[in-house]
């Protein structure tokens, strides 16, 4: 027999041990065979399905109402443990809650899920909740439902691993999009937005994938996010010194300014747009791709005030400094925005000189679109000539008449797009 093979018979028989321990009335006993369960549980997968094999889950979950306390924290941990194997685990356990009825007894064990509950339990009740909920393909909804309520209760919670955990577990429960407005109606919204603030990274990554779940759903799903003053919430991030912060943040504010022109014109309103234009220019390429899809976004899906109000703030230079970008995707979205920005002031300049033609040549972008029609991609070539065609055939002297101007308020073509452009602060 071979080390292998005789390492896992030790194993089974071992468990098989500890598994009849844990039917003794013997608290000591009970507690020192949850623990050695717990600790093979949480080794490899071959460890956790021996543990499985032998009998323990049910074991485990029948231990969850055990009258000794310690007993019960145990077997919670090794739930834990076992459900985060994989989502074959996962789906096992939550199985027992149809016939042991594993969630109600779990929320009976972490107490009325306050401070002044035990916060040990409280931690890795959490934690293995957090377990139940997560990886994909997603739980059924029907074995999970019940634990979010409880979950928006304890992003209410002063510790912070209550915190984290209890956030990411919110943000798999909106997963897919078709769970988001159960979420909404919990009214959790509101706190994990005051979250987005918290002195710690830890907490304030979940509580920004949560939001960011929303935020990518329908238009009223949007709207719920931006109804929280999400959007200066994002703004704090967005200048905050944690990288994954910056580009989730991004990300998420690109989402919104790819929704309506409504939604574009609140982004625009927050002041979000100086800070996107920056963090193009100055940050490593996974944030900057983010801000730039914020920004072209913005361009082709935002009204011509919006567009002149983006001009007066810089964005053609930004999108410019895009086009040699090592993303042919990224390219091609910049490229459509480019394309927005002259269409609006050609609009804007009533049959003279197109203003935006003279802000591309002088941010290099001539140059840089003659060169993208020798591209790979064929979208970007075809997105090059196309702007090359209609903009740069012919040469032409730009009218003062027709030239931006900025006054307190706005930014307009004069003579031009209607109505100046939207406040930016």
């Amino acid at each position: 027999m071979n080390h292998r093979v005789s390492r896992a018979l030790r194993l089974r028989k071992f468990c098989r041990c500890a598994s009849c321990a844990l039917s003794d009335d013997n608290a000591p006993l009970l507690f020192e065979a949850a623990w050695t369960l717990t600790n093979i549980s949480s080794g490899t997968s071959e460890h956790t399905r021996v543990v499985i094999d032998n009998g323990a889950i049910p074991i485990f979950v029948n231990l969850v109402r055990c009258p000794h306390a310690d007993v019960r924290e145990q077997a919670v941990w090794a739930l834990g443990n076992i459900a985060g194997d994989s989502t074959r685990c996962r789906d096992l356990v939550l199985s027992y809650n149809l016939s042991l009825g594993l969630i109600p007894h779990l929320l009976s064990a972490m107490g009325d899920l306050t401070s002044s509950a035990v916060l040990t339990m409280l931690r890795n009740a959490t934690w293995t909740i957090s377990n139940l909920c997560r990886g994909k393909p997603p739980p059924r909804w029907q074995l999970v439902s019940s634990l979010l309520q409880p979950l928006v209760t304890l992003i209410h919670h002063t510790d912070e691993e209550v915190l984290v955990d209890a956030c990411w577990s919110l943000s798999y429960l909106c997963e897919p999009p078709e769970r988001i407005n159960f979420l909404i109606a919990t009214g959790a919204l509101p706190r994990l937005t005051v979250l987005l603030g918290h002195v710690s990274p830890n907490v304030q990554t979940p509580a920004l994938r949560c939001i960011g779940n929303v935020a990518t759903g329908n238009a009223e799903q949007t709207e719920a996010v931006l109804a929280c003053d999400a959007l200066a919430a994002f703004g704090r991030l967005i200048e905050s010194g944690k990288k994954d912060l910056k580009k989730e943040a991004c990300w998420i504010v690109s989402n919104i300014t790819a929704g309506s022109a409504m939604q574009i014109d609140a982004v625009c309103a927050s002041g979000l747009v100086p800070s996107l234009i920056r963090l193009v220019g100055e940050e490593e390429f996974d944030i900057r791709k983010e801000a730039a899809y914020a920004l072209c976004n913005a361009c082709t899906g935002g009204s011509q005030q919006t567009l002149s109000g983006l001009v007066y703030h810089g964005v053609v230079g930004s999108l410019c400094s895009l086009l040699e970008a090592p993303d042919a995707e990224l390219i091609f979205a910049v490229l459509e925005a480019l394309l927005a920005v002259l269409d609006a002031g050609e609009a804007g300049a009533s049959g003279g000189a197109n203003r935006c033609v003279q802000l591309i040549e002088e941010a290099g972008g001539c140059e840089r679109l003659e060169a993208l029609q020798m591209h790979e991609n064929q979208d970007v070539y075809a997105k090059a000539a196309q702007i090359l065609d209609s903009y740069f055939g012919e040469e032409g002297e730009v009218d003062a008449a027709i030239a931006p101007v900025a006054n307190a308020d706005s930014f307009a073509f004069s003579g031009g797009l209607p109505g100046g452009g939207v406040m930016l602060s």
